[in-house]
């Protein structure tokens, strides 16, 4: 879990850097990725199969592992061109909560 919550630490750090740098749509992908990551670490957490792409980590079981997150990421996955800002709030939010499931 602790590998997954650093690649998302590293990937959502990124997004920040080119959203703050003027490029949005840029920090996209590495958003979805720091999503990805993030959602693999609270499935090994929850002791749930580990998604295998982003769609997968806002089903059922996993979704109730994002808390009261999960409708920010709801919003930003089906918007392509929705902000990333509390997108990246809510991840910032769920990765300092070290290695704890947050249900």
């Amino acid at each position: 879990a602790r590998m997954h919550r650093d690649f998302a630490a590293r990937k959502l750090k990124m997004a920040r850097l080119l959203n703050d740098g003027g490029l949005p749509d840029e920090a996209r992908m590495p958003m979805l990725d720091a999503a990805l990551a993030l959602g693999r670490a609270l499935a090994v957490e929850a002791r749930l199969p580990e998604p295998g792409a982003v769609g997968e980590i806002i089903e059922p079981p996993l979704a109730a592992a994002w808390g009261r997150q999960i409708v920010v990421l709801q919003d930003f996955m089906a918007a392509p061109d929705a902000s990333g800002l509390q997108a990246m709030r809510a991840l910032e939010e769920l990765l300092s909560i070290a290695g704890d499931c947050p249900f």
